[in-house]
């Protein structure tokens, strides 16, 4: 009877892994055949270079392939903080982050536009006892909007690609 079980949790684990031979990530970038030639970040600086930096070590990773698009990208960032919420007597509860991005991708070889986009993201945060907890609440709402818009950036660019 054991060897019966064992036999059909092998047969089951076999099954399950057979079925994940094609798999492929959302975000491959084996269809991005690019390399940064010129950049131009304006507006936020620091978040702008953020993003810069992820795509650029994202195109790094092909960089012996042949059939590679030499590119242009203006990076735009734009950063709004205002407060949500406040007491009774004017002390701000809770803030809202707003980060605009415009993205600007140029083909330089033949001048075609690849990608030109906007993305809007917020979040919110509550303020902490502390100052500095609320500082970090800050800059992990930030780091989760930039995430979020290389996400988006990388499926957009995958769109114009086919």
């Amino acid at each position: 009877m054991k060897r019966i079980f064992y036999f059909l949790i092998l047969i089951t684990t076999f099954l399950c892994l057979n079925g994940c031979v094609g798999y492929k990530p959302i975000f491959d970038s084996t269809s991005l055949n690019f390399k940064i030639v010129d950049y131009d970040i304006t507006g936020e600086k620091k978040l702008g270079e953020q993003i810069f930096y992820k795509l650029n070590n994202l195109f790094k990773i092909k960089e012996n392939s042949s059939n590679i698009k030499n590119v242009y990208i203006s990076v735009n960032v734009t950063k709004n903080k205002n407060a949500t919420s406040k007491d009774s007597a004017g002390k701000v509860l809770a803030y809202n982050v707003s980060i605009s991005t415009k993205i600007f991708v140029k083909d330089l070889i033949s001048g075609d536009e690849i990608l030109k986009k906007d993305f809007i993201s917020n979040a919110q945060y509550e303020v902490q006892s502390k100052y500095s907890e609320t500082v970090k609440l800050e800059h992990k709402a930030i780091e989760n909007i930039l995430n979020k818009i290389y996400q988006d950036l990388l499926i957009k660019l995958l769109e114009n690609i086919k």
